[in-house]
């Protein structure tokens, strides 16, 4: 589920934030009320953070030595920072395929 939500993001792009104050960001310079728009699909594919991005490997989430809660920016399957309804979604997620499995 995870690997699949990985090279998959139910939304390519998060919906947008926007800046209360100007920022300096890895150099660049953000003004205060930008909209900025994260881009999960380029996350989940950067080879920074993912060996062979474009492959699917489920095995890679065995070893759980990362944040899944989305706090360290590389795995960002339904957006970023504190919400319950993520683990829900998940849930929900695993629900639905269970069903869809048990069905067929």
């Amino acid at each position: 589920m995870k690997e699949t939500l990985r090279l998959h993001p139910t939304l390519p792009l998060l919906v947008s934030h926007q800046n209360s104050e100007t920022s300096i960001v890895t150099g660049y310079m953000v003004p205060k009320d930008s909209k900025i728009f994260i881009n999960v699909w380029a996350i989940h594919r950067d080879s920074k953070n993912w060996e062979d991005p474009n492959e699917f490997k489920p095995e890679r989430f065995l070893d759980s030595s990362f944040d899944f809660n989305g706090n360290d920016y590389k795995y960002l399957p339904f957006g970023f920072g504190r919400r319950i309804g993520k683990f829900l979604k998940e849930r929900y997620l695993k629900l639905r395929r269970s069903l869809v499995l048990f069905l067929s």
